[in-house]
């Protein structure tokens, strides 16, 4: 005996066509596709946005600077590196050390101390080459830190003129600063016999500065 139809229940949920299924599985696997991509390239564009840029110079240590007239006597980026083992900073990435004391003929000595890799803010940096030597146990700032950047330069040249004083004698050392988005120095002056700290041409040492910089800083590609 065949049993009647029992008609639907009205309370049941009716399943839905399964024609279009498989459609809208892709779409929701294509939209999911889509999304991760934008949320990965967002995540490249947020790491590639930190404000360093592209490493393109180094600093060297050649033999003599200045055309010849000063001879190094040590090289110092041994020691700079050990400086930013020590104090790491924030605004310097990869850091390298370079640098060296040198002599010349008259006399006078030359001290180049600065380092390469990536640098985010150039002004942070020379503030803080500037601020360091100005704050040393027996020195004191006679001449404030002032622009001195040639006409036509690259690169702002930042000097000051320090005094020392180490038990009887007392010295005047004059030195200024660069940094751009790889490179960063001072150059500091030893000058021989007593010079009244307001009678230094800190616009002499300013171009030799810049003429240092352009022989002691390189292409990494050559």
């Amino acid at each position: 005996m065949t049993l009647p139809q029992q008609p639907p229940r009205l309370d049941e949920p009716v399943p839905p066509p399964r024609r279009n299924r498989t459609r809208k599985v892709l779409a929701i696997v294509a939209a999911g596709v889509v999304l991760l991509g934008g949320l990965v390239l967002a995540v490249i564009r947020i790491g590639s946005s930190d404000g360093f840029p592209d490493s393109e110079y180094r600093l060297t240590e050649p033999r003599t600077l200045a055309d010849g007239e000063y001879q190094l006597v040590e090289g110092l980026g041994w020691m700079v590196d050990e400086g930013f083992r020590l104090s790491p900073d924030s605004n310097f990435r990869n850091p390298r050390g370079a640098g060296g004391q040198y002599t010349a003929a008259d006399g006078k000595a030359l001290t180049v101390t600065g380092g390469w890799g990536l640098i985010r803010d150039p002004d942070e940096a020379r503030g803080s080459m500037l601020r360091g030597p100005a704050t040393a146990d027996g020195t004191t700032l006679a001449v404030p830190a002032m622009d001195m950047t040639p006409e036509g330069a690259p690169v702002e040249i930042i000097c000051q003129v320090l005094v020392t004083t180490n038990g009887d004698t007392r010295a005047t050392n004059p030195m200024c600063v660069w940094a751009d988005g790889n490179t960063k120095a001072s150059v500091e002056l030893m000058l021989p016999g007593l010079h009244k700290p307001e009678e230094i041409d800190l616009a002499e040492l300013a171009q030799l500065t810049l003429d240092i910089r352009a022989e002691i800083r390189q292409s990494i590609t050559s």
